[in-house]
């Protein structure tokens, strides 16, 4: 299913880039705020890797890129070299009011971004946020949000079109 996200995004983007003019980066200050806010309550699981912890897992990814000469290995050191900080959300197992005021919260939060793509599969949802540069080369601070799966996942910086479009083409 990740696969075919992939792939979509990467034929909708030109499109998008043309459509608005009124591109707004997702809040990282936002966003983090409201994360902070939920993190301590039960069944709400929060993985943040700040600058630090990006900065090590790309020298384990090159380690690892130079020792397996993979060319997936390689594409994925090329996605994540622009990202500062990331946090992934995952909140299931919360009681249905945290579940529903985190929902709202981060919706809100989230109104005034740049849409980029939303998928639907039945009752499912997953949308996509970020603001792409003008020539469509690079995705900034991409936000993949699924209420219904309760997930939400935060990609701040920037990701390189051609490197994805090269994973999804395989």
């Amino acid at each position: 299913m990740k696969k075919y996200i992939i792939i979509v995004l990467l034929l909708v983007v030109p499109v998008l880039t043309g459509a608005t003019g009124r591109k707004q980066a997702v809040s990282q200050e936002k966003l983090t705020s409201i994360i902070n806010e939920y993190k301590a309550c039960d069944g709400f699981e929060v993985t943040k890797i700040g600058k630090v912890g990006t900065s090590a897992i790309k020298n384990l990814i090159r380690l690892s890129a130079k020792a397996e000469s993979s060319q997936d290995v390689k594409d994925a050191l090329d996605i994540i070299k622009g990202i500062k900080k990331l946090a992934i959300v995952e909140y299931d197992n919360c009681s249905e009011d945290v579940r529903d005021r985190f929902n709202h919260k981060i919706s809100k939060a989230l109104e005034s971004s740049e849409l980029l793509m939303e998928v639907k599969d039945g009752n499912d949802r997953m949308s996509m946020y970020g603001v792409v540069n003008g020539n469509s080369s690079e995705v900034k601070d991409f936000i993949l949000f699924s209420p219904n799966e309760c997930t939400l996942v935060c990609l701040f910086g920037s990701i390189p079109m051609d490197a994805i479009s090269r994973i999804a083409a395989r």
